[in-house]
């Protein structure tokens, strides 16, 4: 049985992964026979399955940076609990190791708690942090370019945003989050009546 991956998550950049789980195992496999305590088994069997979340921490890392693949923050720490319960499925299968006063929950709890799988975790928070700032800015720019040139031409009609909203039928807050920014782009047909309501042609309303 092969050590398998999380579902969706892009195969190009699996590299780390695979590179760690066939050093990993050749390591462990060497381990195991010298391995004369149930603490030493439970020693190698943490490492093993932290060098296999520490590379795909890595590897989603690269994943999340390559925007153009879809893969986004907010799977990965989803796909690293799921990327250690494969592993400990594939140690299970194709090791058979007897394990005496722990068990698998035992084992994730010891990776969880390792000092590299915490530093790999605040990798995450930081890229986390990142795209959050960048999605803030992204609605900072749009909001502004909006404002330019939808403020002049309500207080030309005399309307409020809400009178607005109210002309045309549509959502007062589509038409705010709209303004805000936090849309990033509107309905089609939300577009036209907003647009016309200005008197201006819908490709001139800013996107």
């Amino acid at each position: 049985m092969a050590l398998s991956y999380p579902d969706y998550f892009p195969s190009q950049y699996l590299g780390p992964i695979v590179k760690a789980a066939a050093a990993g195992e050749a390591k462990y496999r060497a381990a195991l026979g010298s391995a004369r305590s149930i603490p030493k088994l439970r020693e190698i069997e943490t490492d093993f399955l932290t060098d296999i979340a520490v590379a795909f921490v890595e590897a989603a890392r690269a994943a999340v940076q390559g925007a153009e693949n879809g893969y986004t923050c907010d799977r990965i720490l989803y796909d690293l609990d799921e990327q250690i319960r494969r592993t400990i499925v594939f140690l299970d299968h194709d090791f058979k190791v007897t394990r005496l006063g722990y068990g698998l929950d035992d084992l994730r709890d010891d990776v969880k708690g390792s000092p590299r799988y915490v530093a790999a975790l605040e990798t995450i928070v930081k890229l986390v942090e990142e795209a959050s700032a960048g999605a803030a800015d992204a609605a900072a720019k749009r909001a502004a370019a909006r404002h330019a040139i939808v403020d002049p031409l309500l207080k030309a009609k005399g309307w409020t945003v809400t009178r607005w909203a109210d002309k045309t039928g549509v959502s007062k807050s589509v038409v705010h989050d709209f303004l805000d920014g936090k849309t990033i782009a509107l309905q089609e047909r939300n577009r036209l009546d907003l647009s016309l309501a200005l008197g201006i042609l819908p490709n001139q309303l800013p996107t």
